[in-house]
């Protein structure tokens, strides 16, 4: 992303999309609806989508900033 983040990558969104989904399968087997954990999932999930999946997961806000 042009004037973004363009520190080492510490957190990539792909592993970010890994953790949050299993979070969500966790909580959904033992019952729990966990709406915001899945709605930050589908998020990061359209980033990866969109070919951020290597990127730090701080581009976050940036892409978001700039829809």
């Amino acid at each position: 992303l042009a004037g973004g983040y363009a520190g080492p990558v510490t957190f990539d969104v792909d592993s970010m999309v890994k953790d949050l989904h299993a979070m969500v399968e966790e909580g959904n087997s033992l019952g729990y609806a966990m709406p915001m954990t899945s709605q930050a999932l589908a998020c990061f999930d359209a980033l990866a989508r969109a070919g951020l999946g290597a990127k730090d997961s701080v581009v976050v806000p940036v892409h978001w900033a700039r829809r």
